[in-house]
């Protein structure tokens, strides 16, 4: 089926739903001729904008050797342990790890309370602010716990920007464009962190002296993502705030969890099936590239300067797939997302592994390149893009929250046990993180199939290719 049968298909569905259930529920927005060029500049300067966030997230991975050097200060200071800064950078993930917790349960939640602006424009950056001040106290007093408190005040903006912007674009593009919107920002997201790869170099200001005017960079691209997102509209939809207390919003939200799972018309497989790809998503070894840049590639033979700008070299050559990259990714059949990325996962892996040994400098060259293409298309949003197509919206928020902590914690185990793979281990860790990723793959598969066999119609929607936004009628009586 083409997009336009789809989506007559679907508008079918969604008139019979409100004739039958009694439904109310705003329609979409009416799709449009063409891309509306306004609406996608403003997406590519709220990705870029966006950055701001992931690229101080990502920070420690730039700056690993200052950091090191202040986490090692730290732990002999205040633990008395000399350990190269080991402990504070495990800790790290765990204290990401808390800080996500913290908005998926309290945060992301407000979206249906206040609004999706209010929490993906100015909740966020609220928390970015607060996580750029305390990188740069952390610098000025010579303190790595402040930086573990910025590390913890940062994943909570980078939850809405993983999770809740895609929702919040989705939700305002139009409808036969949510998808390639909402990965189109997504891979933008990105480009802010090769600027700071260029500050984070040791010849301009990645060494203990100068790291922390990195977080004011930071800072003033937050200034303007909250000038951008300020003059986006706010999806339609009603906004709990008038109906009920905060108190009373979060007793009501976190009741409808126990639904998905007394639910008997499928939304429990649907979970599963999303579930299955995050972690396939998150079993990425170009997502710990990005956390673990400098110590991987030291393994192979490079020094910071030639990691970085190796690292900016390549996302210059691929800046043009950032464009093509998701219009690719939302028209292949979504089942091949797993033939195509599999095979890439696996030969990334194997680099690794014969490049620790021989360090050849082209393979690292090559396995920057998959990194950066792998990045381009958005993949790691793949899961919630799904979502968004498959949940209705009342369940949308509840059943992504269940997600991200699936790949919250599964995140944090990885990039916790990864600092103490550092040197001959880690080509190997690796490789037994590819091995999970085909069978997270093949549980996706099964789950898919589940899903297809429950559907109403003979002909499955998800069997088809890149399926477009709708509601499921059934879904909406939790």
């Amino acid at each position: 089926m083409d997009l336009e049968f789809q989506q007559g298909f679907l508008d079918y569905q969604y008139v019979v739903a409100l004739r039958e259930e009694k439904i109310s529920l705003k329609h979409p927005k009416i799709p449009t001729q063409g891309v509306p060029k306004i609406f996608m500049l403003k997406c590519l300067l709220y990705g870029f904008s966006c950055g701001a966030t992931m690229s101080m997230c990502q920070l420690g991975a730039l700056i690993n050797a200052p950091l090191m050097v202040l986490f090692n200060k730290t732990s002999n200071e205040v633990f008395g342990v000399d350990d190269g800064g080991i402990l504070l950078l495990s800790a790290g993930s765990w204290m990401g790890m808390a800080g996500m917790f913290f908005s998926l349960a309290a945060v992301i939640p407000l979206m249906d309370f206040l609004g999706r602006k209010i929490v993906c424009v100015y909740i966020k950056f609220t928390f970015t602010t607060l996580g750029c001040s305390l990188f740069v106290l952390s610098w000025l007093v010579q303190n790595g716990l402040l930086y573990l408190l910025g590390v913890a005040c940062l994943v909570v903006p980078f939850a809405v920007v993983a999770l809740g912007d895609i929702i919040f674009l989705s939700e305002i593009a139009p409808s036969n464009h949510r998808a390639f919107f909402a990965m189109l920002a997504f891979s933008f997201v990105t480009v802010s962190a090769q600027i700071c790869t260029v500050l984070a170099r040791e010849d301009v200001l990645g060494t203990p002296e100068k790291w922390g005017y990195i977080p004011l960079f930071g800072q003033a691209l937050n200034m303007v993502m909250l000038f951008v997102g300020h003059s986006l509209p706010d999806p339609e939809q009603e906004k709990l705030k008038d109906q009920m207390s905060l108190t009373e919003f979060y007793q009501q939200h976190f009741g409808k969890f126990a639904g998905f799972f007394r639910n008997r018309n499928g939304l429990t497989e649907k979970l599963l099936l999303v579930m299955a790809i995050d972690l396939f998503a998150v079993m990425n070894i170009s997502l710990i590239e990005g956390i673990f840049l400098i110590p991987i590639y030291r393994g192979e033979g490079m020094d910071v300067n030639e990691i970085l700008s190796m690292g900016l070299i390549v996302f210059a050559v691929l800046m043009p797939f950032r464009w093509i990259g998701p219009m690719i990714l939302t028209k292949i059949d979504n089942r091949k997302i797993f033939h195509y990325a599999l095979p890439v996962f696996a030969f990334k892996s194997a680099l690794h592994l014969v490049n620790s040994w021989t360090q050849i400098e082209a393979l690292c060259y090559v396995n920057q390149f998959l990194e950066k293409i792998v990045e381009a298309t958005g993949l790691p949003a793949i899961s919630y893009i799904i979502a968004t197509e498959i949940f209705a919206p009342e369940v949308l928020v509840i059943a992504t929250q269940l997600v991200m902590v699936n790949s919250t914690v599964f995140m944090s185990i990885l990039t916790s046990l990864a600092p103490f793979t550092f040197g001959t281990c880690l080509p190997y860790y690796l490789v037994l993180i590819t091995v999970f990723s085909a069978v997270a793959a093949k549980f996706a598969i099964r789950f898919w199939r589940t899903v297809d066999e429950q559907a109403p119609e003979a002909e499955a929607l998800l069997r088809k290719c890149s399926p477009p936004p709708g509601y499921a009628e059934k879904e909406l009586l939790i």
